[in-house]
């Protein structure tokens, strides 16, 4: 049975000279369009050098 976990992002990101980790929560990839949100998610944190 599959369940309807969300999707999560890890961007790490150094900031001082200290590596920080941030957690971004998506809607579930089971989810209709979830699958979409979350390649549009990893584009727009790859343009920014996340």
């Amino acid at each position: 049975m599959m369940g309807l976990t969300r999707s999560r992002l890890v961007i790490r990101y150094t900031d001082g000279g200290t590596t920080c980790k941030r957690r971004v929560n998506l809607p579930s990839l089971y989810t209709s369009g979830g699958e979409t949100v979350y390649e549009r998610a990893q584009e727009a944190f790859a343009e920014r050098g996340f």
